[in-house]
């Protein structure tokens, strides 16, 4: 929906680091491309695995835009949050909770 359209390259990012279980993906000429690209393709093509990885991208993403906006006295719009220089590390690290 487009409720989450703002969200999109976070979404795809924690979906591709979810499915793939890997923070870092290969150099884009390598070997391991092909299997790394086979194993989001075969996530995406199974649509249980797919609905499950996207809601838990989500998740994650919601709880790093809570965690971003405990930081303000005020209360912020999520699309000031989203843009703030330390939001993608709050995420990454929302990641690493998550992948142990």
């Amino acid at each position: 929906s487009g409720t989450y359209g703002l969200f999109r390259y976070y979404i795809a990012l924690i979906y591709k680091v979810l499915a793939t279980k890997q923070m870092k993906h290969p150099n884009f000429n390598s070997k391991h491309m092909i299997n790394y690209c086979k194993t989001i393709n075969a996530s995406l093509n199974n649509s249980s695995r797919r609905k499950e990885l996207f809601l838990k991208s989500i998740d994650l993403l919601k709880g790093a835009i809570q965690e971003e906006k405990r930081k303000y006295p005020v209360n912020v719009s999520v699309k000031r949050v989203i843009r703030t220089s330390s939001f993608k590390d709050v995420v990454f690290e929302q990641l690493k909770k998550n992948s142990r």
